[in-house]
């Protein structure tokens, strides 16, 4: 019994503390709050700033606590959990956001039905937590007292991390694994030796649906022209202003398209990005996010014209970004005049 509180109570502070520290590296916007539904008093930016501090010291009390002040943790990680369900129910319910910050970029940022099946199931951590703590339980007492349960809460950490390895990896057709943030534009004028080291992926057979309402798959898209896929979404602040410079991206690479791709209603995705709703494209099983591996926004990838990815997937606007500028490099570079060599020489 004691071993097992001290497995569910690692499991549960681990959560916290892990969560903390993802935000504290992608912190929350008003902006995705908003569309979540938080309560303006809560998106005070004082309270977003120390939001993902009370995170890592809540995870923290419930490991090195015991006695009431055990219970005062695993009660106010029990309201947190339940605040969070709350509120990641009626947005996956309602659709008035598609996407969360839950994890800052660790994790896959859709809210889905299994999200509010997540934080249910950390709600009852809570609870438990709070009951064993009440009957006298402590991570402290328990790890002086048997010393095996150590073992065996790292046995759990364990087969844990290598279930999350397993289930998180890249898909087979198409992920990110080894695809690197190059750039070879195979199919835009240049050859083979120009690619560097990038390791070209073939596109995998991914639906999407045009603005216009029609479908295909990604190779058929990229068969008539390379295409810059830049995976958006509605309540992300990095997107919004991403967003911006895609207009200038579809004028400057006009032998390439450019596409917005949204996991998201149309509705949603045009009242936040009215410019860019004729070249959007829509998938609505995330089977193209999947394919590519995408669990944050912004992110891109770039589809040669010979079947094979050209650049990422990138995570990030600077690094969207980068991928640009890479593609206009060897862009320009294609272009240049072969050097003609002077009379009278090259000619023997």
């Amino acid at each position: 019994m004691a071993t097992a509180f001290l497995i569910l109570l690692t499991c549960l502070g681990a959560v916290l503390i892990i969560s903390g520290l993802a935000k504290v590296r992608s912190a929350d916007t008003t902006a995705e709050l908003e569309q979540l539904g938080v309560p303006r008093v809560l998106r005070h930016p004082a309270l977003l700033a120390i939001h993902p501090y009370a995170e890592i010291v809540l995870g923290l009390g419930l490991l090195a606590t015991g006695g009431w002040l055990l219970v005062a943790f695993a009660l106010a990680s029990t309201a947190l959990m339940g605040f969070y369900t709350v509120i990641v129910a009626r947005a996956v319910r309602t659709g008035s956001a598609e996407s969360c910050n839950c994890f800052g970029a660790l994790f896959n940022p859709h809210l889905t039905w299994r999200s509010v099946a997540r934080n249910v199931t950390l709600v009852a951590l809570s609870v438990a937590a709070a009951a064993g703590a009440l009957a006298g339980y402590s991570a402290p007492a328990i790890v002086s007292d048997t010393p095996g349960s150590l073992l065996a809460v790292l046995a759990s950490g364990v087969v844990a991390a290598l279930t999350w390895l397993i289930v998180s990896g890249p898909a087979a057709d198409g992920g990110d694994g080894g695809a690197g943030d190059g750039v070879g534009l195979e199919g835009v004028g240049l050859d083979d030796a120009e690619l560097g080291d990038y390791v070209r992926l073939p596109i995998p057979y991914a639906w999407v649906e045009t603005a216009d309402g029609s479908r295909a798959t990604l190779r058929e898209l990229a068969a008539t022209k390379a295409r810059l896929l830049v995976f958006l979404s509605p309540t992300c602040g990095a997107c919004a202003v991403l967003a911006e410079s895609i207009p200038g991206w579809i004028e400057e690479f006009g032998m390439l398209g450019v596409h917005p791709v949204y996991y998201s209603a149309r509705e949603s995705a045009t009242a936040a990005y009215p410019a860019l709703e004729q070249p959007a494209l829509y998938e609505s099983e995330m089977e193209v996010s999947r394919s590519f591996g995408v669990r944050a926004y912004p992110t891109a990838v770039l589809l040669g014209m010979d079947g094979l990815l050209a650049g990422g997937p990138v995570l990030g606007k600077d690094e969207i970004n980068g991928l640009v500028d890479s593609m206009r490099e060897e862009l320009a570079a294609a272009a240049e005049p072969e050097e003609i060599p002077a009379d009278g020489e090259g000619s023997r």
